[in-house]
């Protein structure tokens, strides 16, 4: 595996907002067996990930019922629209970072040394010659699994804080909330290390509390 940083031109604070990473095989997502799958044999194939940190879209969770083993309606609102039809601004942001990054990948791919052909089920009908056609590329195939920042952390002062800054739900009697949900926003680009840190603070409060 390879993999470097890059700063597209809507990047916030001056900070890098692409990771793209290559890897042997061929990855076209996650289903059951997808890893025994990705390196059979014969060896010839490579995949370039693309990945967006410090995303703009703000997607819901909401109940499906009242039956707590019943699963949430989960939206993720990706490259989100106003009521005219229109990205949003943050959302064209986005997609303009995206939009860089498939460039960066098209120009590692002029560069090698062994041209492989791009796949021939993921890529049919797939335009990268044309802006629109980058544009329509991504929209269509973005996804992504690290959703955080649904219950906010905060001090008494924010109104939108769902948590206190010792995680507990406030309105809530005994309950505490410690996972990638918890942030004001999305750390970066993995989210597991915070994970572990918010985890060894909790611990900590939950440990005070007790004593």
């Amino acid at each position: 595996m390879i993999g470097f940083l890059a700063r597209s031109s809507v990047a916030e604070n001056d900070e890098p907002d692409l990771f793209i990473f290559g890897v042997p095989g061929a990855f076209t997502g996650y289903y059951t067996d997808w890893s025994k799958e990705a390196v059979e044999p014969p060896h010839d194939k490579w995949t370039w990930l693309l990945l967006k940190a410090h995303a703009r879209f703000r997607g819901q969770v909401t109940l499906r019922s009242n039956d707590p083993l019943d699963p949430p309606l989960v939206d993720f609102n990706y490259f989100e629209r106003d009521q005219n039809g229109a990205l949003t601004p943050s959302a064209e942001k986005d997609l303009q970072a995206m939009r860089e990054g498939v460039g960066i990948i098209k120009r590692l791919l002029r560069g090698e040394q062994h041209q492989l052909p791009l796949h021939p089920d993921c890529m049919e009908g797939v335009d990268l010659e044309s802006d629109e056609g980058i544009d329509k590329f991504v929209q269509d195939r973005a996804w992504g699994h690290h959703a955080s920042c649904t219950c906010k952390i905060g001090g008494d002062d924010d109104k939108d804080a769902v948590l206190d800054p010792s995680f507990r739900v406030r309105g809530v009697k005994g309950l505490r909330v410690v996972d990638a949900s918890v942030f004001p926003r999305i750390p970066g680009f993995f989210v597991v290390m915070p994970i572990y840190m918010i985890a060894e603070k909790a611990a900590d409060a939950i440990l005070a509390d007790a004593n």
